[in-house]
């Protein structure tokens, strides 16, 4: 992990909130949000990897049955492209 995949996974899974981060690694997160909860460490994983590799993410979509329809399409078209 490094400074700058912890802070994209943060914007993509809490948008706005507000929070500092000291380091390359979580240790020096300091949360102070008042409306989001700060993410567990599997959540910001999960977002990193997202970001490192997309069809990851799009996979994951691709199989959740609970997802639109067109969701699933969008997700499996990603998949495609790359």
């Amino acid at each position: 992990m490094d400074h700058k995949s912890i802070a994209l996974a943060l914007h993509a899974l809490t948008p706005g909130a507000q929070w500092t981060l000291s380091g390359n690694d979580l240790s020096g997160l300091t949360w102070l949000d008042q409306v989001y909860t700060q993410p567990t460490l599997d959540q910001i994983n999960a977002a990193i990897l997202a970001y490192v590799d997309p069809t990851i993410q799009a996979t994951i979509d691709a199989k959740n049955t609970s997802l639109a329809a067109d969701a699933r399409l969008n997700a499996l078209l990603t998949i495609l492209s790359l």
